[in-house]
C-alpha cells in the first residue's frame, strides 16, 4: 500500500481548492444562509413591535359554552429568512406551532402560514390592518381550507393594547348562518426584545 507524503497531499489540497474556485466565480457563490441575529428588523415596520420573546396565556372556549381551557407557554417572533416577513414560534402544553406573517405588496395584503401538531392541516390567512393601525384582521385565503375543523368561518386578529400586550382573537362561525364566537384567545407578555 502506497502512503502519500504530507507535501503531496498539500499539494493535491490546493489544487483542488483552486479548480473549485475557478468553476466558481465569486458572483456565482450563494452567500450563507440568513438568521435572525441578520436583520435587527423586518423590512416591513409594522411588524417591528412584534420582535422578541413573549409568554403567552391562552383561553379556550368550548362551543356550547362554559368553563374555558387555559393554558401557558412561550412564543418568539424573528425575522423570516426573506427579512421581510416574521417567523412565530408557538409552544402551549402540548401544542405546537409556526407561523410565518409578512406583507405581499404583489397581492397588496398580508399573508399568515400556519402549521400546528393540532389540526392536521396548514391555515393560509389574509388580511390587512384595522383602520386605526392596532389591530391586523385575517380571515381564510382560499374556501375549503376549514373543511374538516368543523366550522364553516374564521377570522383572526392580533391587537397591541396600550399595556405593551399582544393579544391574538380567533373568532369562528360554526355554521353557515349562525354567529360569530370567540373560540380562543392569547396573551401575549412580552419577556425581551431579541
Amino acid at each position: 500500500m502506497r502512503v502519500l507524503s504530507p507535501l503531496t497531499l498539500g499539494i493535491s489540497a490546493l489544487f483542488l481548492y483552486g479548480c473549485t474556485s475557478a468553476a466558481t466565480p465569486g458572483a456565482a457563490v450563494l452567500p450563507p444562509l440568513p438568521t435572525h441575529e441578520t436583520y435587527d428588523a423586518p423590512g416591513d415596520r409594522r411588524l417591528t413591535p412584534f420582535l422578541g420573546d413573549w409568554t403567552v396565556s391562552a383561553s379556550v372556549f368550548p362551543p356550547a359554552g362554559g368553563e374555558a381551557a387555559r393554558f401557558d407557554g412561550e412564543a418568539g417572533f424573528w425575522p423570516a429568512l426573506d427579512g421581510r416577513s416574521l417567523r412565530e414560534t408557538l409552544t402551549l402544553d402540548g401544542f405546537r406551532s409556526t407561523s410565518t406573517l409578512g406583507f405581499s405588496p404583489i397581492r397588496g395584503r398580508y399573508e399568515l402560514v400556519q402549521i400546528d401538531n393540532s389540526t392536521g392541516g396548514q391555515v393560509w390567512m389574509v388580511g390587512l390592518w384595522s383602520a386605526d393601525g392596532k389591530t391586523l384582521e385575517l380571515e381564510p385565503a382560499e374556501e375549503g381550507q376549514l373543511d374538516g375543523l368543523g366550522f364553516a368561518a374564521m377570522r383572526w386578529e392580533y391587537r397591541f393594547i396600550e399595556s405593551g400586550q399582544l393579544v391574538k382573537t380567533i373568532r369562528v362561525r360554526d355554521d353557515a348562518g349562525g354567529m360569530w364566537r370567540v373560540q380562543s384567545e392569547y396573551e401575549y407578555t412580552r419577556l425581551y426584545l431579541r
